[in-house]
């Protein structure tokens, strides 16, 4: 096995480990899924160290040269504003590596944004750059291993019994602050629950160690929560056959496997277009059923992100402007049509075909995403060796080895 640089049982990862054991082995020597997102993460992450603790900025990894660290630096300034106003006479540490070794692993090590520690109080920060979707501070594991290693490091400090936990979740760019308070006896009772699973998930580790080790043997356990980000999750035999059963398709192939070869792949490839006809049939009815105010045990009709604002009477807002004096120039906005538009106008004789050929000459498309089709598909296959660096997707991770 490859030398691990790393814990086995990070905190960012709690959701899988803890409820997956197998998933430790298969995906402690695979690489981290890179992405621009994930750079901008590690960029940010490291200007807000650099203002904290008035160092000067080191670019991580990855990072392009002379890199505009203004932008970050407006953006994480809510971060820093909530560090800094809670650090007066007290510990403040800042990208601080915590002892994780009570969960089992021995010399494992994870970082944490800021541990704050005063005579009475317990502070974890985490600093989240994303701006996708807001993340919840409540019950959240990972905030609850990084305090609970805290206080296993620090609990010399306090001047109480039971010091007051206060975790928070700052996500600047989307003006989403969320913070979780327990007292140390609850920390205490939440992590010591993930023991056994911890537990769990090193023995499966440690058994594949062995010259008699057997990946049929893994007890692997696939679901939405732990699947989601897992790195092993496209390879997984367990998460095959537990999505096709859901669908009543049932591949004999994949009994007793761990991992999905080529072959295989190309058999679920086949099940897909069934598969989506299932679920988008299931999504439909449940969508009715709540609709008629019938009760779905566990699920509830809500509404997604609200559509772009627009004027319900445009006349009115534009009354509205010229009584306020504001230029013409600034609320009207003239745009040249598209080349679809351009192309009706030819048809309907509006433009001449020799205009027309000069205006095609200034066209241009960009090509469409790339898919997976059956080999009998019409269109000509696309080769490996034509892609560039935008045919490939940019898709923004949760689980970060280390953190």
């Amino acid at each position: 096995m490859a030398p691990r640089s790393h814990a086995l049982l990070s905190p960012s990862a709690v959701t899988r480990w803890s409820r997956c054991p197998a998933s430790v082995v298969m995906t402690y020597d695979l690489p981290d899924e890179k992405s621009p997102a994930a750079l901008e993460g590690s960029i940010a992450h490291a200007v807000a160290e650099s203002i904290l603790t008035c160092k000067i900025f080191k670019a991580p990894e990855g990072a392009p040269e002379n890199i505009d660290i203004e932008p970050f630096a407006r953006d994480v300034q809510p971060y820093v504003n909530y560090v800094n106003l809670r650090t007066g006479g007290t510990v403040c540490l800042i990208e601080t590596e915590v002892d994780l070794s009570w969960l089992g692993e021995e010399k494992a090590h994870g970082t944490s944004d800021c541990v704050i520690i005063s005579a009475n109080k317990l502070w974890v920060v985490d600093l989240k750059y994303g701006k996708g979707v807001k993340v919840s501070a409540q019950n959240n594991l990972q905030l609850a291993i990084y305090a609970r290693s805290a206080w296993e490091m620090y609990s010399a400090i306090f001047e109480v019994d039971n010091p007051e936990i206060i975790m928070t979740i700052v996500q600047p760019r989307l003006n989403h602050e969320d913070t979780w308070k327990i007292d140390l006896k609850e920390l205490i009772r939440i992590t010591d629950e993930l023991k056994p699973a911890a537990q769990e998930a090193l023995e499966e580790y440690r058994e594949m160690q062995s010259s008699e080790a057997r990946l049929d043997k893994l007890k692997f356990n696939p679901g939405e929560e732990q699947c989601r980000w897992c790195k092993y999750r496209s390879k997984c035999s367990a998460l095959a056959r537990y999505s096709l059963t859901a669908a009543g398709i049932e591949m004999k192939e994949l009994c007793g496997k761990s991992a999905v070869d080529l072959f295989d792949l190309s058999g679920c490839l086949s099940h897909i277009p069934a598969m989506k006809i299932w679920i988008k049939a299931i999504e439909e009815r449940a969508r009715d059923e709540l609709q008629a105010g019938k009760h779905i045990p566990g699920w509830k009709l809500v509404r997604g992100k609200a559509g772009p604002r627009k004027w319900s009477d445009s006349k009115s807002a534009e009354e509205i402007l010229k009584a306020a004096g504001v230029s013409p120039d600034l609320y009207h906005t003239s745009e040249l049509i598209t080349p679809t538009a351009a192309e009706k106008l030819v048809k309907g004789k509006k433009i001449d075909l020799e205009v027309w050929k000069k205006l095609q000459a200034t066209i241009t498309r960009s090509e469409g995403a790339l898919n997976v089709a059956a080999e009998d598909d019409e269109r000509d296959a696309v080769s490996p060796s034509g892609l560039t660096a935008a045919d490939y997707p940019d898709e923004s991770k949760r689980e970060v080895s280390g953190k």
